[in-house]
């Protein structure tokens, strides 16, 4: 499933490094995460939005929307 995380990541200007450590996990899953390798499971999901400020359905039921 994608999901938005990486793209918001940048857009904040974050590193994979700062975001993993604030959500407590590797730098290393984050980046499996980031590329849709692995789903996280609700409770890394609830905490990467958190450490974002935003809702789980931001990051992983992002869509763009055709106008």
């Amino acid at each position: 499933m994608k999901n938005a995380v990486r793209r918001i990541r940048r857009e904040r200007n974050i590193t994979q490094e700062t975001l993993a450590k604030d959500s407590g996990i590797s730098r290393q899953y984050l980046s499996k995460i980031e590329s849709s390798s692995v789903m996280p499971s609700t409770e890394i999901s609830l905490s990467l939005a958190k450490s974002l400020g935003l809702k789980v359905e931001d990051l992983f039921f992002y869509q763009k929307c055709k106008v």
